[in-house]
């Protein structure tokens, strides 16, 4: 066993074939001394990126020492940009410090609400015709197992129903556990509410930054120039028109990466 006195961070290994799904976090013996973490206790990891997971604590008995961590990223804060980077590759630059995995209440869920990232769009018309109770109750099957919290999510193509359903990922928003603690587990009598049923599409045009347009400055700098010596009163008469010109450019920087760029004129004799 390795002292851990002069250790401050924890460079994190890629998550285990095996593991994937699972919710299990691998810690050195004397890293969970140090931070009062038992067996399959909750702990919630903050990466130094801003990334942070909920897992499973488990003891690593092989010969790695305790300078590293390894854990399966299937739940993680919700309001992280990068979504699908989790930690299954090897990232000089990823470390956790060790104060940051900290062991966390956790009890049962009373009510959550949710909204529902559909990949496939076949799946996604299945999903927005079925009855609530239907939706909830693959939600209720999915859900089991794991320990989610407020303003977090579940990558479901992490899970094997969830890559049967065609699910990209879960987002909770409220959730009530018992003994108000601050992560907790499904059971049969949890109330599921479903605010919104979306695709991966729509979602991912609301989360993701568009990218700035550009190459028309030229074009727009002529457009210019053509309406102030439209209006210039020494033209003659033929030309002496009001012309107007509104150009409207739209971006989708999501959706095939197509961008469309309408220009349309108005002239006024």
């Amino acid at each position: 066993m390795h002292e851990i006195t002069s250790l401050d961070n924890l460079m994190v290994l890629p998550c285990r074939l095996n593991d994937v799904g699972s919710q299990r976090c691998w810690l050195g013996m004397s890293v969970m001394s140090k931070q009062s973490i038992m067996l399959y206790d909750v702990v919630k990891i903050e990466c130094t990126d801003r990334r942070s997971f909920l897992c499973h604590a488990w003891p690593r008995l092989d010969k790695v020492g305790d300078g590293y961590i390894q854990f399966d990223g299937t739940v993680l804060a919700a309001d992280f940009e990068q979504h699908d980077k989790v930690p299954d590759s090897v990232n000089d630059t990823l470390s956790v410090p060790v104060h940051n995995v900290q062991k966390v209440t956790c009890s049962a869920v009373e009510s959550v609400s949710v909204t529902v990232v559909v990949t496939d769009w076949r799946e996604f018309v299945l999903c927005s015709k079925s009855s609530l109770q239907v939706l909830q109750c693959r939600i209720r099957n999915l859900l089991t197992g794991f320990v989610i919290a407020a303003n977090h999510s579940m990558l479901c193509s992490r899970a094997t129903l969830g890559k049967l359903y065609c699910w990209d990922r879960i987002i909770f928003h409220n959730v009530v556990v018992k003994n108000s603690c601050i992560c907790g587990f499904i059971t049969n009598s949890t109330e599921i509410s479903v605010i919104e049923v979306i695709s991966k599409e729509k979602f991912e045009q609301h989360t993701k930054t568009a990218p700035v347009l550009g190459g028309l400055e030229s074009e727009i700098n002529l457009l210019c120039n053509i309406v102030l010596q439209c209006q210039e009163p020494g033209l003659p008469g033929s030309l002496h028109k009001q012309v107007s010109i509104l150009y409207v450019v739209k971006q989708y920087c999501v959706v095939n990466a197509s961008i469309d760029v309408l220009i349309y004129f108005s002239v006024i004799i």
